[in-house]
């Protein structure tokens, strides 16, 4: 048995960036942004493709801004994720700075995507389905040049889906196959979301053959639905939600209540605790000229959202009332046909949860002279009429209320050869919450907690540089996640059972991973052991990796 001493061997905290390399040089990363990169190959000591792998690994990892990224490499095993060996210092912020830079300037959609479709091809995924949607990310700072039309992302106000507008913003628009983020786009941030959408549509034509684009199923929010969209679509299928804004939509809503018998109970969709229950009613009907199926979905949960806002409504539709009752019933009229008519008039007024009822009074007001009372002579009375009224709420109407705001639409043009039932159409458009989860990593402080960049084109570049590595945590993700399924195994960790674990808790269990490297006594070569933890062994076999992943990984790039 041979010996070594603390003293003659390196201790390395590999962490996973050997994990995150791999899956960089697994999809191509280097070579798709070298071959569509200018930048010349006898200048410069590290290729551009190299350097976005650089900031990717470092992204997922341990996020630091661009002025301390090599100090991060200073901890890294660089040797095992690049195949030139590089000093930490080689990752500077203008090496790094230039090429965002030179990512910006580049074709962006075309180096994404070529990116995207290797993940889809590793996986093996079928493109039956895609689901889009937008958000936006708020940015402190000025960014004063950033309004001109010739800036690469204009950096400025607009929508605010974070409801922050007193900043600003940019956009980001995924789209989701089952799971990970296959088509992606970072826009201005005063961007439409319902150009947004048209514009993604077109550009599908030159990132999709002829035939998957007629056979992809698009599934949308509402933003999707205008007129100009829907001719761009065509007879592309597309499911998506009908908005509340168009009268069609509460015709359809009052036409499923009006036919009671034509409801499908449908049940719950999830096996969660309370759980709501779906019962669906299925039209078909025109819209700007075309026949569009329509499913009308009543939910047995009302959102939280919806009844505060009834409550809301209910309670200034009362306030409002009551003040003009209290207008009302002061005043006085001289004949009880006055009275009556104003008191038709005034109950006839449209309320949404409220009745108004009332009756006309007949009042008396005695006429004393001023001074002392006489005993003797009996004061004049004047007669009047005035009208009384009573408020109650309308438990009808505010049952109706709350089911027209526990009901949606859905549009879509799927054929019934292709998805025969509505049901379907709801099943996949419920898979929305792929792409919002989607969102909701991306936007968590383990991505962004800081963007510390004043050239809108290096902002343009590290957002693509966070969507490339929110594929790659996708990934990560989506591949244990489909291991625990089939070996019906979840994973352990905490003292709790994960069955659908995040990929920032997988990347936490590689924190403890150690390589120990020395000198071997004899051979004097260097050679190097992994200290790997139980659970993240199991891990790798479930990415398809082992230990040499950490040892003599065979990097590219």
């Amino acid at each position: 048995m041979i010996c070594i001493t603390i003293e003659e061997a390196q201790i390395i905290y590999a962490r996973s960036p050997s994990v995150i390399a791999h899956f960089c040089d697994e999809l191509n990363v280097v070579k798709h942004i070298n071959d569509r990169v200018s930048w010349d190959p006898n200048r410069a000591e590290m290729s551009p493709g190299e350097a976005i792998k650089a900031f990717v690994i470092n992204l997922l990892v341990k996020r630091e801004p661009l002025y301390r990224v090599n100090d991060f490499y200073k901890s890294v095993d660089i040797s095992n994720l690049f195949d030139k060996s590089w000093q930490a210092d080689d990752f500077n912020d203008d090496r790094l700075g230039r090429a965002l830079e030179k990512l910006a300037k580049s074709d962006l959609p075309g180096i994404y995507h070529g990116i995207a479709f290797e993940a889809l091809e590793k996986e093996g995924i079928l493109l039956d389905q895609a689901h889009f949607d937008t958000t936006s990310l708020s940015l402190q700072g000025a960014y004063e040049t950033a309004d001109s039309e010739e800036d690469s992302l204009r950096i400025t106000f607009g929508h605010s889906k974070e409801r922050r507008p007193d900043l600003k913003q940019l956009m980001f628009g995924l789209g989701s196959v089952q799971g990970l983020p296959i088509f992606a786009d970072v826009m201005d941030g005063n961007t439409s979301d319902k150009k947004w959408n048209g514009d993604m549509a077109l550009q599908m034509k030159d990132l999709l053959p002829s035939e998957t684009l007629r056979s992809k199923i698009t599934i949308t929010d509402s933003a999707m639905v205008t007129e100009e969209n829907l001719k761009i679509f065509g007879d592309r299928p597309f499911i998506s939600r009908f908005p509340e804004n168009f009268g069609l939509c509460k015709k359809l809503k009052e036409t499923a209540f009006e036919n009671e018998a034509d409801w499908a109970q449908v049940g719950t969709l999830s096996d969660k605790k309370n759980s709501a229950i779906y019962r669906i009613q299925g039209m078909d009907t025109e819209l700007y000229d075309r026949t569009y199926r329509f499913a009308v979905v009543h939910s047995s949960a009302l959102d939280q959202r919806k009844q505060k806002k009834i409550n809301r409504d209910m309670s200034n539709e009362g306030s409002k009332i009551e003040k003009s009752i209290k207008t009302w019933s002061g005043i006085e009229y001289h004949c009880h046909e006055d009275a009556a008519a104003q008191l038709e008039q005034h109950v006839a007024t449209r309320l949404k949860y409220h009745r108004l009822t009332g009756e006309v009074k007949r009042m008396e007001k005695v006429k004393r002279r001023p001074g002392r009372p006489s005993n003797t002579v009996t004061a004049p009375v004047d007669i009047y009429y005035t009208c009384q009224f009573t408020v109650t709420e309308d438990e009808a109407q505010i049952k109706k209320a709350r089911e027209m705001e526990s009901t949606f639409v859905l549009i879509s043009n799927v054929s019934h050869e292709r998805e025969a039932s509505c049901l379907g159409l709801l099943r996949r458009y419920k898979e929305q919450m792929d792409v919002e989860n989607l969102f909701r990593a991306l936007k968590h402080p383990y991505f962004v907690h800081g963007v510390f960049l004043k050239n809108d084109a290096r902002v343009l570049g590290l957002c693509y540089v966070q969507v490339i590595g929110l594929l790659i945590y996708a990934l990560l993700q989506r591949r244990v996640r489909v291991k625990v399924i089939e070996e019906k195994t979840p994973l352990r960790l905490y003292g709790k059972d994960f069955y659908s674990p995040t990929g920032k808790t997988i990347l936490e269990q590689f924190d403890q991973v150690l390589v120990i490297e020395y000198e071997h006594p004899i051979t004097m070569k260097k050679q190097k052991i992994a200290k790997i933890p139980e659970k993240t062994k199991q891990l790798l076999r479930w990415l398809g990796l082992d230990e040499t992943i950490f040892l003599e990984r065979k990097a590219s790039g």
